[in-house]
């Protein structure tokens, strides 16, 4: 595996593997973690382009031995653990989604893609810059940036604390009235 180019110079003493993390507020899954069956949360976005897609297989948590185990230090990067995703590349295709040249009509968000099967990679999970949707058809699956899952969220949360509050307060009134 491709581990050995985030290791450097130590071995790995120790390590954890998980299938799920949290990554900027954010509960990402793996492909591995089987609770999640409706929804795929590990379908990403890589942030070295804008243009790169991966799935995540699962995720590692590597403990690593110092190189200079003499003249450690606490500053020294040993000290820290190393936080990988292993990842399955999505392989761009050059298919058009929409080519409409009367009204000009097109579908930049949605990328054919095809899961590249061959080769099993690693990345820091730092390198994961958001959840896409993955849509499924027979040619090819379409991948795109996940649309207004922060306001779709926030919106559901706010939406429960007014029904509750009605609920309280007409709770309250029955109250009062008896």
């Amino acid at each position: 595996m491709a581990v050995e180019k985030h290791v450097g110079e130590g071995q790995v003493k120790n390590f954890w593997k998980f299938t799920r993390a949290l990554l900027n507020g954010k509960v990402v899954h793996s492909a591995h973690y089987l609770p999640v069956t409706r929804r795929n949360s590990f379908t990403v976005q890589l942030k070295d382009s804008s243009e790169i897609y991966a799935q995540i297989q699962f995720f590692l948590k590597l403990e690593i031995n110092c190189p200079n185990g003499l003249v450690c230090s606490s500053n020294c990067r040993c000290q820290t653990s190393k936080c990988l995703a292993v990842i399955k590349y999505l392989d761009k295709l050059s298919v058009e989604v929409v080519k409409d040249e009367f009204t000009g009509a097109s579908l930049p968000h949605l990328v054919p893609v095809r899961l590249n099967t061959a080769n099993i990679n690693v990345c820091d999970i730092l390198q994961i810059q958001k959840v896409c949707v993955i849509m499924k058809s027979a040619s090819c699956d379409f991948v795109s940036a996940m649309p207004n899952a922060f306001e779709k969220e926030e919106h559901g949360i706010k939406m429960k604390r007014k029904e509750r509050k009605e609920k309280e307060k007409e709770k309250e009134q029955e109250r009062a009235d008896n």
